[in-house]
């Protein structure tokens, strides 16, 4: 049985198509990273307070309680080369809360933190969705 040779992009249609997941690429790697965006892959070689540009998608939120009782949520995120923790507080959430909980796949503009030396979190300054690319891979994905 003869199947039908794909390209990479298409195979990535055909996938989320019948599959509903990408398996042979990440969505990503279809994006124009030459707008400044930073991969998750290079964050441990960012100094703290840098400001980055971050896109990706949203794995999961936590919301946990804080003392003074003002809320902070933490969004867990990929691009397919690695994950980023975004602390977003509520400053950040007044002006960007209907794009923060909206959107499954995310810019964001932050500064580069550090808690030890593993530990890098992106304090978030900016929210946005994703720009869709029209007829691209990560448009059909979103």
């Amino acid at each position: 049985m003869d199947f039908p040779i794909y390209d990479k992009k298409s195979r990535l249609f055909l996938e989320r198509e019948l599959l509903s997941l990408n398996l042979s690429a990440h969505p990503l790697d279809f994006y124009d990273s030459d707008n400044g965006i930073t991969r998750m892959k290079d964050l441990p070689s960012i100094p703290a307070g840098r400001r980055v540009k971050l896109a990706g998608s949203v794995i999961r939120y936590q919301t946990p309680p804080t003392r003074n009782g003002k809320r902070v949520v933490y969004v867990i995120m990929e691009d397919g080369t690695g994950i980023a923790d975004v602390t977003v507080f509520s400053d950040v959430q007044e002006k960007c809360g209907q794009v923060l909980f909206r959107e499954g796949w995310l810019t964001v503009e932050g500064k580069v933190q550090r808690r030890g030396q593993k530990a890098t979190s992106i304090i978030a300054e900016e929210l946005y969705p994703l720009r869709r690319i029209e007829g691209s891979v990560i448009n059909s994905s979103l």
